[in-house]
């Protein structure tokens, strides 16, 4: 019982990733157990576990249309504020154990975190976090954010984007990040400072290895290279003008359905 409980308090703060299990996989990860036999059966079941978390984090998406999530960019509240939302709603939290929580919660754009209100204090997690759901506790009414790509420019692994757009294959991401500006005014002793927000696009494949894109034809014929001459002609035939990552979705979501 012991073993059993140990093995439990590991597994949950460990976030699963597609390399961990690869890495596990290769015996490159030991659990602290002297008992040989024991260890493979713990690593079995550690693994078994891993298989079971990520498919619910990937479930997350799976019942939900592609437009649905297309059509809902988070529109950002600048309030004087690093907060994504002027309110703290009550959303969902997927945790890295695969459980999960309905809390008030809000993103600091700021410091790049979730936080959760109690008491009418904003608070961090103890624990990690894969995935939230912001504004609502569905996907089809709320915005959902996922973490788990690989390292790119300043972010890491446990990286927050937006979801809007995702298929067995890819998924289109937003990073959204405040940055401060200070302005004083004349005559003023004090500063005043404003968020602004920032944000970025990327494409991820089914590896989870991001690309930076922006919404213009150049990106569609990169990122689709062997299609590139039938994309060419589809967007040239329908008159299709790609100005806003709304326009590169659609294409996009065209691009994935041609043979």
């Amino acid at each position: 019982m012991g073993r059993c409980n140990r093995f439990n308090r590991i597994c949950r703060y460990i976030i699963i990733t597609p390399k961990l299990i690869q890495q596990l996989t290769l015996s490159k990860f030991k659990l602290p157990n002297q008992d040989i036999h024991m260890n493979r059966i713990i690593l079995s079941l550690f693994l078994f576990s891993s298989v079971i978390s990520v498919a619910q984090d990937s479930n997350i998406l799976a019942n939900t249309s592609v437009n649905r999530i297309t059509t809902r960019q988070l529109k950002l509240f600048n309030g004087g504020d690093a907060y994504l939302q002027e309110d703290w709603k009550v959303g969902k939290v997927i945790y890295g154990n695969g459980t999960f929580n309905y809390l008030p919660i809000n993103y600091n754009g700021y410091n790049e975190r979730l936080e959760w209100l109690k008491d009418g204090q904003p608070l961090t997690f103890d624990v990690p976090v894969n995935a939230f759901i912001l504004g609502d506790t569905s996907v089809a009414n709320g915005y959902l954010f996922m973490s788990g790509f690989y390292p790119i420019e300043k972010q890491t692994a446990y990286t927050f984007y937006q979801v809007l757009y995702q298929s067995p294959t890819s998924k289109v991401l937003k990073y959204i990040q405040y940055k401060t500006s200070e302005k004083r005014n004349f005559n003023e002793a004090n500063v005043n400072v404003k968020f602004e927000p920032y944000e970025t696009y990327y494409f991820a494949n089914q590896s989870n290895n991001l690309v930076k894109i922006k919404p213009n034809k150049k990106t569609v014929y990169e990122l689709f290279p062997d299609k590139s001459e039938a994309l060419k002609s589809y967007i040239d035939e329908d008159g299709i003008k790609i100005k806003n990552m709304d326009d590169l979705i659609n294409v996009i979501g065209h691009a994935e359905m041609m043979k």
